[in-house]
């Protein structure tokens, strides 16, 4: 049961404002809490997380004094707080019946870097010196006043969202508020902020996190977080992977979903499949191998119009790679089959695992294979890898005295091979680990999450992680989306499905074995199956062994 608010307001109301605030504003706080406690209907709507919220709320009241240009400067210079917001509950009518949607939460900006270099006047950080740098923290209402095990989610969103606009992608805020959770949506993929060394992702997460727990117990004088839990999705999830092999992690538990510990791994394989481009009809390989050795290369095209721009070829030509490589309307790139799909002689050639050329997710990238391959800014891809262990590599590929797919580290100078050891994870991972990943991931192949895998059983850690391949799923947020349509007939989104949290947390803070994972239905992204760990199979220390027997493939070597 929560502690009646007015006491909680007693407690809250002293912290916030008693050092600074002169007697006579005391006593019209008591009148105040008189008042309250005089009216029952008023304390039962406070109990009541769809009502609006009291003016004298504590964490509504610590909004109001990081806005307060006086009150509120020196916490926001300390903290690097670039803006508070409050927002009130939201609700929907479902079924005749107010239900709650959004529960009132502070929304708090903040970096782990001079805040007077990142702030913009009139909106969300525009630029910041570099990424991982920032975060938004929601911190719930009546979060204080809960009992213990209190938890803090940490989310790195994938692609090219960024802690102000992984929403509506990714719909986490609502749900993990309404469990009271705080969530810490971390900066992670910033297009706009120059980039960090990529060996230095995993220590700038941790910090950032760190930092955000730091400024709640100690800043605003909130209870510290029992449990600290951390959720990546694709390079979100790589980034957490590379964070949770370093000692003083701070995570009791972590969901790495399409995404881990793969980063070099899947660099390699890119170039690797490059090899095995082709034209889809034989009759337009000469004409297209032109264009199939400059993919990944950054050089001036000319399109139709005539002005000249510099981008990285793709896979897939648009009409201004068409146009200047003089390629025929009809021509195209067969893909590749996604690994380890090539390694088996009963799917090498079957088309239902080859990585598509466009996706059916209309919000991802339309070019799988290029969202990894051609792209340099921002988010870790194949040539922002080359670029950074092996520049004169890079810069060779650009300037066209080499070819980005007959790149080989073992041919390159020992500081080469040294500066690639320092992106290699190493399977030591201090923390529990719950991975998700579809078994026909064009983005982030299978084939690298097995290896990834392999190196925590190498370490003799499989004990610590938990790994769900999802048949037939691609590279999609696993977890489904609630929603339903209120009486006004729009449609109103309750947030994705928590169920790999649930039994993360049940792992670490009960010690139940986590059983089966509710994941998406790939067939029908409106429903839900239930999916098989390795360990319930008796095959966690067996990954390889563990996808072909979930993929539906026959097993190479099996009679």
């Amino acid at each position: 049961m929560p502690i009646p608010p007015r006491i909680a307001l007693f407690v809250s109301h002293d912290w916030v404002i008693t050092r600074r605030v002169p007697t006579n504003a005391l006593g019209l706080l008591l009148l105040i809490l008189i008042a309250i406690a005089l009216n029952p209907r008023q304390v039962a709507a406070q109990s009541d997380p769809r009502s609006p919220t009291d003016p004298s709320d504590p964490l509504k009241l610590l909004v109001r004094k990081l806005n307060d240009p006086q009150l509120g400067a020196g916490l926001r210079a300390q903290w690097n707080i670039d803006r508070a917001v409050w927002n009130e509950p939201i609700t929907a009518v479902r079924n005749g019946t107010t239900v709650l949607v959004t529960p009132a939460h502070a929304d708090i900006h903040t970096s782990i870097d001079n805040a007077g270099a990142v702030w913009s006047p009139h909106g969300p950080l525009i630029s910041a010196p570099h990424n991982p740098t920032s975060a938004r923290v929601f911190i719930p209402r009546g979060y204080q006043n809960q009992a213990a095990p209190r938890r803090m989610v940490s989310f790195a969103p994938g692609g090219w969202y960024t802690e102000y606009t992984f929403e509506p992608r990714y719909a986490v805020r609502s749900p993990v508020l309404r469990r009271g959770y705080v969530l810490c949506v971390i900066n992670a993929w910033s297009t706009v902020a120059t980039p960090i060394p990529l060996a230095q992702w995993g220590t700038r997460l941790n910090e950032v996190v760190v930092f955000a727990q730091k400024m709640m117990s100690s800043g605003f004088a909130l209870p510290a977080p029992t449990f600290d839990y951390a959720w990546g999705e694709s390079r979100g999830a790589r980034m957490l992977a590379y964070s949770s092999e370093l000692a003083g992690t701070p995570f009791h538990g972590v969901i790495e979903e399409r995404g881990g510990g793969d980063l070099v791994d899947s660099a390699l394989e890119q170039i690797h499949l490059l090899n095995d481009l082709r034209a889809v009809n034989p009759a337009d390989d000469r004409v297209m191998a032109d264009y199939i050795s400059k993919i990944g290369r950054r050089m001036k095209i000319t399109p139709p119009s005539g002005t000249s721009y510099e981008k990285f070829i793709p896979t897939v030509p648009t009409d201004d790679e068409r146009f200047f490589f003089k390629l025929p309307a009809t021509a195209s790139i067969l893909m590749p089959i996604i690994p380890p799909y090539t390694d088996n002689p009963a799917t090498a050639n079957d088309s239902r695992f080859r990585v598509p050329s466009t996706s059916g997710d209309p919000t991802a990238d339309p070019h799988p294979f290029d969202a990894t391959l051609a792209w340099s800014t921002g988010p870790i891809t194949t040539r922002r890898v080359l670029n950074e262990v092996d520049p004169a590599y890079g810069a060779a590929v650009d300037n066209g005295t080499a070819l980005l797919r007959n790149w080989d580290p073992a041919k390159r100078p020992p500081e080469v091979r040294t500066a690639i050891s320092r992106l290699i994870s190493t399977g030591q991972i201090k923390t529990k680990i719950l991975k998700v990943h579809g078994t026909v991931d064009p983005n982030i192949y299978p084939l690298t999450a097995i290896t990834y895998v392999q190196k925590i059983v190498d370490q003799g850690l499989s004990n610590q992680y938990r790994w769900y391949l999802v048949p037939e799923m691609g590279h999609v947020p696993a977890t489904l989306e609630e929603t339903f349509v209120d009486s006004n007939g729009k449609t109103i989104t309750l947030g994705v499905q928590l169920t790999h949290l649930d039994l993360l947390i049940s792992w670490v803070e009960r010690g139940i074995d986590p059983g089966d994972f509710i994941s998406i239905d790939p067939n029908d992204p409106t429903k839900t199956v239930a999916v098989k760990g390795a360990h319930q199979l008796g095959l966690q220390n067996l990954p390889l062994k563990y996808f072909w027997t979930v993929s539906g493939a026959a097993l190479p070597g099996d009679k």
